[in-house]
């Protein structure tokens, strides 16, 4: 019996800014309805738990996480593409120094237009853009400066 994680952190960037305003991209939309269904079908656990939530990854600095203590019996809920899961453990070992059984995998069913190939090569670039890094506030950093790196990247390579 797998435990129920009560606190998810849905990952990705997904707001696009157009000429109306801000959206979300439909791989966001994907990953929020998968944390929706996932809270919906353990809805008993959240009820009953103090300090359930869902926390999409802008929240993490800012504490959204709570003092809460993950481990296999309390597990951390990461929401994403099956395919990213293994670069978000990765990231969740780096930045909030997590592994195995304290991280519950939320795979969203819903198709992302990333190829594979990509996603392998960000994995790649992701555990080598991360070595050396000890803290949670150098990750978020490296974080970010891999982030910036990886958008000046896709603006100078074609779309297929």
């Amino acid at each position: 019996m797998t435990t129920t994680a009560t606190v998810l952190l849905v990952f990705g960037r997904g707001v696009v800014a157009g000429d109306d305003g801000y959206r979300l991209t439909a791989e966001s939309v994907a990953r929020t309805e998968a944390a929706v269904a996932y809270v919906r079908a353990h809805a008993e656990a959240f009820r009953r738990t103090p300090g359930a939530r869902v926390v999409f990854t802008g929240g993490w600095p800012h504490g959204l996480l709570g003092a809460a203590e993950f481990t296999a019996q309390r597990p951390l809920g990461l929401v994403s593409h099956p395919w990213h899961l293994p670069r978000v453990r990765l990231l969740a070992a780096r930045v909030l120094g997590l592994s195995g059984p304290a991280l519950a995998d939320v795979p969203v069913t819903a198709p992302d237009p990333v190829p594979v190939r990509r996603e392998r090569a960000a994995r790649a670039f992701s555990r080598i853009g991360f070595l050396g890094v000890r803290t949670p506030e150098a990750s978020l950093r490296r974080e970010r400066a891999l982030t910036r790196a990886a958008d000046r990247i896709g603006r100078l390579t074609p779309r297929r």
